[in-house]
């Protein structure tokens, strides 16, 4: 029998053998013709599934590069080498291989089904690391680079302009850091934030509230924002950093982003959560000085009531004077509606808040979602970015969100600004 005949009937019985002797005969067998055929991909792959069976997870590993060395197109040895590198915490390296299996074969399910679950540890594990930064030291490269990004130190004077060779000497650090450690930087993700006292990760709750029954949770109604607009992607990192240090008479929540709602004005923006109207006059009167001297005078700043999806539905929710006519209060109707959201909350067990606050300084997920910042000033037209980034990586995530309608809304954001 040749070699290619043999290696399909031993792919034919690899899932019909349970007896560990037989097995480990194969095993040995596919070794002697291995060392005969080492350029033979299928042979290597094959000597791999059956130590996989066998539990030597390291040997299978070995087989498993060597098959991709052969043929880098071997779509179930990338995802067999994925598993593995899963079963070992090696979360980057995994994500690459789920995502080679699923480019060389897009219908294959389990390779793509796996990368959605990786992607999601993933985040899981980066926003973790925004309110705990391990001390020991680790071999996972994601924590790895936070903990080296985390020992990165800077100081802003408040009453001194932030300069643009700041903020590049700053970026250039951090990508000295990136250097060291090879990851994937695709993250689905726009909005670095500062968690404070006050949470706000309910607002899912709330948009679930809005979104099912056209009705603004009560909740929502106390919700105030200092609301700061940022003309440059560089300003905006500028922001990011003034918020990272800023310490208020609270420690209330902050959050920069660019906008990618296609119907809501503004490309970049920076907010500070208040409870009521007297708590965010009170902090616009704290943040407007700061604004004036670290980023300038020419960037707005004002105060908001809750979120843009409401007011589009009930326009009078944005008035902010709670003296005007058009100042609008909740209904108690409502209250019937948000009930039966949280019963069907509480079935499905979400754990709604969360007593960490952030950590301070620079962390993974927050440059990421900075590298996404450049990327994005990129496909508007905003040539600021050039100043951090000649050359920002691609976004498959920002390439998507960045639609025709979006790009058309910002042109004339800045037209008229």
């Amino acid at each position: 029998m040749d070699i290619n005949s043999l290696i399909n009937e031993y792919e034919k019985k690899v899932n019909s053998i349970g007896d560990d002797l037989v097995i480990d005969k194969i095993i040995n067998h596919l070794k002697k013709l291995q060392s005969e055929h080492s350029n033979n991909s299928k042979l290597n792959f094959i000597l791999s599934v059956y130590l996989i069976k066998r539990k030597k997870i390291s040997e299978a590993a070995v087989n498993l590069k060597k098959t991709i060395e052969i043929d880098d197109n071997h779509y179930l040895a990338h995802y067999h080498l994925g598993i593995i590198q899963w079963q070992r915490l090696e979360i980057e390296a995994a994500l690459l291989s789920f995502k080679k299996s699923t480019n060389i074969n897009p219908n294959f399910k389990s390779a793509s089904t796996n990368y959605l679950r990786i992607k999601k540890e993933k985040m899981d594990l980066l926003t973790y690391l925004t309110f705990e930064n391990p001390i020991n030291k680790s071999n996972n490269p994601i924590i790895k680079l936070n903990q080296e990004l985390q020992k990165i130190k800077y100081n802003i004077d408040l009453n001194k302009k932030i300069s643009d060779d700041f903020i590049k000497d700053l970026y250039a650090k951090i990508e000295e850091v990136f250097s060291k450690e090879n990851i994937d930087t695709e993250l689905e993700a726009s909005q670095a934030h500062r968690d404070g006292v006050v949470k706000y990760n309910n607002c899912n709750r709330h948009f679930e509230v809005f979104n099912t029954y056209n009705v603004i949770p009560e909740y929502c109604f106390t919700c105030y924002k200092v609301q700061i607009l940022p003309n440059t992607v560089v300003d905006l990192i500028k922001l990011y950093f003034l918020f990272d240090t800023l310490k208020l008479p609270k420690n209330l929540t902050r959050k920069c982003m660019i906008e990618l709602r296609p119907n809501i004005d503004g490309a970049y923006k920076g907010f500070i959560y208040c409870l009521g109207i007297k708590e965010a006059k009170d902090v616009l009167s704290i943040i407007n000085p700061i604004i004036d001297c670290t980023i300038g005078k020419k960037t707005p700043r004002f105060i908001k009531r809750g979120c843009s999806e409401f007011a589009e539905k009930f326009p009078n929710y944005k008035e902010t004077d709670s003296s005007s006519s058009k100042f609008m209060k909740y209904d108690a109707k409502w209250k019937e509606k948000e009930k039966i959201i949280d019963e069907s909350i509480s079935k499905r067990k979400q754990k709604i808040y969360s007593n960490l606050e952030s950590l301070t300084g620079i962390n993974l997920k927050d440059v990421l979602i900075i590298k996404n910042w450049l990327f994005y000033a990129k496909q508007i037209g905003d040539s600021s970015y050039k100043i951090i980034d000649a050359n920002p990586k691609n976004s498959s995530y920002i390439i998507n969100k960045v639609n025709d309608t979006l790009l058309n809304r910002i042109k004339f954001d800045q037209k008229i600004n």
